[in-house]
């Protein structure tokens, strides 16, 4: 049977933490360091590779923007508040100060509006590809850090912002004929694609996540493979709407042309929303405490008994039928 990224983790990496309490199990997106009633640091690395996770063409400001987006989306779906990074970069011969001004200055921009500054890393040769590591790590207070673990049956399951338009947004980026194909404007080509090129970490969501997620994690790889991770770290199975999840304008008019196109945007990954559950007694402060956002924050399921699995309905109650579960490096499919 061929590895995945989660089987090659938790075959060969989670022995080593040894049972710490700082890994988490390797299951989370951070580590948790300095456990305390005080508070604790949360600690989250991302590696991005030209031709992989961007394409070597990207402006310098946007690569550097996706690369420190990732990670504090990470932080904030730990109930995080970002406070500095570590950047290591391995630059091949492409790369002149030209590009280097320009990605630092996009650094600069992001951490401007995440919130955090950088405190140290690592910079080298390579005559591979353009490669970016950053470590990221936030402050959190014991009693609002996170977890996949923690959600339970009749936990209501919600995702934030839409889902699917960084996956349209990449797919324009490779073929830019596709803009014509969907009967896209210019505007919603360019929100397409800064959509992926420009993840939106919801910081906003910081306090809340803190306060009502039984469970929480940023959709990094795609919703329906993410859910699956949080629903085996948490035990339970679900009862998942794919109608329900929210979409763009520009998103659902392209589904409406092709009714496919649903489990690709579900699947699709890079959407640095957040997955959360939140137990029923406490939906009514939480959908309060959300209201007044500028995003959707959207119930799209409810928790259930394990022995019941994750199923994905469509309305007419037809089951949801996609051909890859969300992205994943060590699939040929994603290759």
């Amino acid at each position: 049977m061929p590895l995945s990224e989660d089987k090659i983790i938790g075959k060969y990496f989670a022995p080593l933490s040894k049972g710490n309490v700082a890994a988490c199990g390797l299951v989370d997106d951070c580590a948790l360091l300095g456990a305390s009633p005080d508070g604790s640091r949360v600690v989250t690395s991302d590696m991005l590779i030209a031709g992989v996770h961007f394409f070597a063409d990207d402006h310098a400001c946007d690569i550097a923007w996706k690369a420190l987006g990732v990670n504090v989306s990470d932080i904030v779906s730990s109930g995080g508040k970002p406070e500095y990074y570590l950047l290591s970069i391995a630059l091949n011969d492409n790369i002149d100060e030209s590009w280097l001004a320009d990605f630092s200055a996009g650094l600069g921009r992001a951490q401007s509006k995440f919130g955090l500054w950088l405190i140290g890393g690592d910079t080298t040769r390579t005559e591979g590809p353009l490669a970016i590591s950053i470590t990221a790590i936030g402050s959190v207070p014991a009693s609002g850090h996170k977890m996949r673990r923690g959600a339970g049956a009749g936990h209501h399951v919600y995702a934030t912002g839409t889902i699917g338009d960084s996956a349209l947004g990449c797919a324009l980026r490779r073929d830019p004929s596709l803009s014509s194909n969907w009967g896209l404007s210019d505007q919603d080509r360019e929100f397409l694609v800064d959509r992926y090129l420009r993840p939106a970490p919801r910081l906003e969501m910081i306090g809340i996540v803190r306060e009502y997620a039984s469970a929480c994690m940023d959709i990094s790889d795609g919703l329906i493979l993410d859910f699956d991770r949080l629903g085996k770290a948490s035990n339970v199975g679900a009862l998942m709407l794919a109608d329900d999840v929210p979409l763009s304008d520009v998103a659902r008019r392209v589904v409406g042309m092709r009714a496919d196109m649903l489990g690709e945007l579900l699947t699709g990954g890079d959407d640095y929303e957040l997955l959360l559950t939140v137990p029923a007694v406490l939906e009514e402060s939480f959908l309060t405490a959300v209201g007044g956002l500028e995003y959707p924050v959207q119930q799209i399921g409810t928790c259930t008994d394990k022995s019941e699995g994750i199923n994905w309905l469509k309305t007419s109650g037809e089951k949801l039928c996609v051909e890859a579960r969300g992205f994943d490096h060590f699939n040929l499919r994603n290759r």
